[in-house]
């Protein structure tokens, strides 16, 4: 779970608690918005720039700058959706809606398949830093997103550098050599029939490849708690490995949780899904992503204030 420092407001942890918790959202009445947690500008401001159509084109304007921004930076094909209040709270950060849409984008050289992300609450950011804050967050912000990237997908964002470098090494300790860590080289990823099969090359880490033992691991992924996801009904395939049952039993309580996202909660955010399903060579997940403010303790407010 997040944790919070003193001067988090009651209405923040709140909605931590709901995203993270996983509590469902009431859905609006059809037709109804969320009311945002901030003050906005005047109603009659409001009213005005709506009317006169300032805030239909700001909100094109606008629109067409994020997809051209993010195309820039992602490539592949970007739309990006933006509501605002008015010209006015948008000078303020302050926003109606997200809505980002990405199919065959990347970020450093990671495939992202076909991606959705759109704002459950109202958004308010800094864009700029002062003395005594930061740019960023301003108010807690929920992001629904949605995900479908193929077999393929997954096995080139396993084999790029930087997805490499981050894979941890299975610990284990053996009866008379102390602890030992494993590595999987190079994993290559199929996935079918509601299956993931990974072919891979198992060593003890920093031996050399030759001395490594070719293994296929096959299970089924399963979502737990929200947070963790789990390897079942493990399988491995290896002319090297005499008792490969049993080494399956072994070798799944050593990945098992595979993933454990809770792990990676921080004060500034926090993911969760809701769903996980692989089918006809795709893998398919949807959730939420929470994004808090950082909250600003005397020692950080010093040291913003001297940048």
């Amino acid at each position: 779970m997040i944790s919070w420092q003193a001067g988090a407001s009651t209405k923040q942890l709140a909605l931590c608690l709901l995203a993270v918790g996983q509590l469902s959202f009431a859905q609006p009445v059809q037709g109804q918005e969320q009311a945002p947690a901030f003050h906005l500008s005047s109603n009659f401001s409001r009213k005005l720039q709506r009317y006169s159509g300032i805030t239909t084109a700001t909100d094109f304007v606008l629109s067409r700058a994020m997809t051209f921004g993010l195309w820039l930076r992602l490539h592949g094909k970007v739309k990006a959706r933006i509501g605002t209040y008015s010209l006015t709270d948008l000078l303020a950060g302050k926003l109606r809606a997200v809505e980002i849409k990405l199919a065959d984008s990347r970020y450093r050289g990671v495939p992202f398949g076909r991606l959705q992300i759109a704002s459950a609450t109202p958004v308010w950011i800094r864009y700029l830093k002062s003395k005594r804050q930061s740019a960023g967050v301003v108010n807690p912000i929920l992001l629904k997103f949605s995900v479908d990237v193929c077999g393929q997908d997954i096995a080139n964002a396993l084999a790029s550098p930087e997805i490499a470098a981050s894979l941890r090494a299975v610990k284990l300790d053996l009866p008379g050599l102390g602890g030992q860590q494993l590595q999987f080289l190079e994993p290559k990823v199929a996935v079918r029939d509601n299956a993931i099969a990974i072919k891979s090359v198992l060593i003890t880490a920093g031996a050399q490849r030759e001395t490594g033992v070719p293994i296929t691991l096959t299970g089924t992924p399963e979502l737990v708690a929200n947070s963790k996801i789990f390897i079942r009904n493990l399988q491995v395939d290896s002319p090297d490995i005499p008792n490969p049952k049993e080494f399956a039993e072994f070798t799944s309580q050593l990945l098992n949780p595979l993933i454990d996202l809770a792990r990676k909660d921080r004060l500034t955010h926090a993911i969760r899904l809701d769903s996980l399903k692989i089918q006809n060579d795709r893998v398919e997940f949807n959730g939420n992503l929470l994004l808090a403010p950082r909250v600003m303790t005397p020692s950080l407010a010093q040291k913003v204030s001297k940048r």
